[in-house]
């Protein structure tokens, strides 16, 4: 039970760090290559998205385990 709040948390953090660096960078992008930019952002959303889902299931699973 502890090991799967462990985890959520050290997934959480990374995942959050990683996100806002690269919303950092789409927001630098923009200024130059807006297509670019805008895929960035896109895969970003899409990115959240499936990590949002992939918590949920992990938080399901922690939940069945107790």
């Amino acid at each position: 039970m502890m090991l799967c709040r462990v985890v959520m948390l050290l997934l959480s953090g990374a995942f959050g760090g990683l996100l806002a660096l690269a919303m950092m960078g789409a927001g630098l992008a923009i200024m130059g290559a807006p297509e670019s930019a805008k895929r960035l952002l896109k895969n970003l959303a899409i990115a959240l998205g499936l990590f949002a889902l992939g918590t949920w299931v992990l938080h399901c699973l922690c939940a069945m385990g107790r």
